[in-house]
């Protein structure tokens, strides 16, 4: 009787359809019936043998190849451990490293709406992660960035990559914060798509960045100022130097040197005959030098500077030269190289008297540089026309002195002639006048002696301006230049109903001075008390101290305004035209006395009081 065989004893399941449970069960199952047919030994005809020996052979196959098969999933089974173990592990790194991370992280869908936050994004934003969970990620954008993060975000889901978009992040009633924001769209398997957002806090770089844009705008503002200081020290230098001296041709020699400092070229042009001609240049390129009116460029700009009296610049050429070989800068210039320049008018009075013209080797004047050059341009017409006037007023002040020079010689050899026969006929020469006729000579040669004086005045003056005066330092009496004087005043006074004083020390010691210019200093000074004193008295005193001799011509005259007080002093100027006609006299004898005065080391001052007289003080040296 054949043994009954299970279905499955004759075929073997194929592993790979078979689970780790079932391939256990199915080898205990053959396991179990190999024991049980050697258990049993039952008899088995001859043509049964064979069969149930290739049975018992396949089922050892089988159980062979079934442990096998165990083994194999048993080592598949530990390994898939590990892996699942090592991918829990490194999802928790991951976990960890997105937890942990200094940046703030954000996960949303193609939406916006917030998936998945870390701890560093809750920081930023100041919002609990439930909270932030589900809400879209705008809403933490600062409402004035809003419409750039949506713009944006749309490119990121096209496929682009946002990279640090500076922007700002605020919830609400919390100030916002600069952040630096990368975003990228993802592919996972639990999720199709997801876009992660990298949240990075710019606050410190933004200081860092302000800090560094305030250091850049100080250190422009100190550069601002140094170059202000050093166009300020350039101009200030220009004014000494232009203002320092009345030659026009040492104005424009200076005008140059100056000019020349601030370009490789600098030329000056003054008006003669309606045109402008070339008086002075500087500058060179390998020792060639310019000749800037050789370039029409410059010509036309110099022509609009004196049509319009004001700057012009002559803009760079970009045209190739003709000859590349050229080296000088006007046949550069010429030829269409590169270049700039500026002519800035001489302008005084409203009149252009020249220009200046400053050329560069390159392309560097800017509206500061034209600016510049007009305020030098300025002050050097202001210096021209200064030296200009000073020497016409110099010309003139020669022909006035020759002039006044002649007159006087002309006039002093008639007086003294006048003179000398008066004193003759006085004298008794040829015969004893009658009384009568004496009281005439007398008044004829009072009025010579008065002319000739003031020829005298004249001539003194004369010496004066031209620096012709000379000075002869000798021990003085001072007494007996006072009699001199006094014997010459008083007659004067006493006719115009005045009293006389002297007022003198009881000793008085020499004093070294020119005694002549003593003498004529305190003449000029009386006769002026005398000329403005219509009743009281005129008093010359004298009082030494500290080393000074002071003498004071005191008068009870009409005083002197105090805006006049300096300009009495000045040559041919009297307070007052009819005072001037009623005294008479030249207006030279203050600006004399003055002179002299200085020209001893000493000075003349005066203090008055309208309607109450004036007191003019000579301070002398006492030794």
């Amino acid at each position: 009787m054949r043994p009954a065989v299970p279905a499955t004893a004759g075929r073997v399941v194929p592993c790979h359809r078979m689970d780790a449970e079932l391939l256990q069960q199915q080898i205990r199952l053959t396991r179990e019936r190999l024991l049980a047919l050697r258990e049993q030994q039952v008899p088995l005809g001859a043509a049964a043998v064979p069969i149930i020996t290739a049975l018992i052979d396949e089922l050892a196959g089988a159980l062979q190849e079934l442990q096998e098969t165990e083994e194999e999933l048993l080592a598949q089974n530990e390994a898939l451990s590990a892996a699942r173990l090592e991918a829990e592990l490194e999802r928790q790194r991951y976990r960890d490293l997105f937890e942990l991370a200094p940046d703030g992280y954000i996960v949303t869908d193609a939406d916006g709406t917030i998936l998945e936050t870390n701890r560093a994004a809750v920081e930023l934003l100041g919002v609990p992660a439930e909270s932030l969970i589900g809400q879209p990620i705008q809403q933490f954008v600062a409402r004035e960035d809003r419409r750039e993060v949506r713009r944006r975000f749309r490119r990121v889901v096209a496929g682009e990559r946002m990279e640090e978009w500076t922007g700002r992040v605020a919830a609400p009633g919390r100030p916002p914060v600069p952040v630096a924001v990368t975003a990228a769209m993802v592919r996972t398997a639990d999720a199709p798509v997801e876009f992660r957002w990298m949240l990075r806090d710019v606050t410190l770089r933004e200081r860092a960045a302000e800090s560094a844009r305030g250091l850049i705008r100080e250190h422009a503002a100190r550069l601002e100022a140094e170059s202000e200081a050093r166009r300020a020290e350039f101009l200030a230098n220009a004014s000494r130097v232009l203002g320092g001296t009345l030659d026009p041709s040492a104005v424009v020699q200076g005008l140059v040197e100056l000019a020349a400092s601030l370009a490789e070229y600098a030329a000056v042009y003054l008006v003669e005959g309606g045109r402008p001609r070339l008086v002075g240049s500087a500058g060179h390129i390998q020792g060639e030098r310019a000749s800037p009116s050789d370039s029409a460029a410059v010509r036309r700009a110099l022509q609009r500077a004196m049509e319009t009296a004001a700057p012009q610049l002559i803009p760079a050429r970009s045209r190739p030269p003709k000859d590349a070989a050229a080296t000088d800068f006007v046949d550069a210039v010429r030829e269409g190289i590169p270049r700039r320049g500026v002519v800035a008018p001489l302008v005084t009075r409203g009149e252009v008297i020249g220009a200046l013209v400053l050329l560069a080797g390159k392309p560097r004047f800017q509206g500061r540089d034209i600016l510049l050059a007009a305020e030098l341009a300025d002050r050097a017409a202001l210096a021209l026309d200064n030296a200009r006037h000073y020497q016409a007023a110099q010309a003139a002040s020669r022909a006035k002195s020759e002039f006044l020079g002649i007159i006087s010689h002309e006039l002093r050899t008639p007086l003294t002639t006048v003179i000398g026969y008066a004193d003759l006929l006085l004298g008794g020469i040829p015969v004893e006048l009658p009384e009568l006729a004496r009281t005439y000579v007398e008044r004829i040669r009072l009025s010579a002696w008065h002319q000739q004086a003031l020829v005298e005045q004249i001539l003194s003056y004369r010496r004066l301006e031209e620096a012709k005066e000379p000075v002869t330092l000798e021990p003085v009496a001072i007494d007996a230049v006072v009699s001199e004087v006094a014997t010459l005043i008083e007659p004067a006074a006493t006719r115009a109903g005045l009293t006389f004083r002297v007022e003198l020390p009881t000793r008085i010691a020499p004093i070294h001075t020119d005694r002549a210019k003593l003498r004529q200093i305190l003449l000029n000074l009386l006769t002026n008390a005398v000329k403005y004193t219509e009743r009281g008295q005129v008093t010359l005193s004298l009082r030494v101290e500290h080393g000074w001799a002071l003498f004071e011509v005191r008068d009870t005259g009409i005083g002197i305004a105090p805006e006049h007080l300096e300009q009495v002093f000045e040559p041919f100027w009297q307070v007052d035209s009819a005072d001037t006609r009623r005294a008479g006299g030249s207006g030279l004898g203050l600006s004399v006395a003055r002179r002299l005065a200085r020209l001893l080391r000493g000075d003349v001052h005066v203090r008055s009081e309208l309607g109450a007289g004036s007191t003019f003080e000579l301070r002398l040296p006492a030794t």
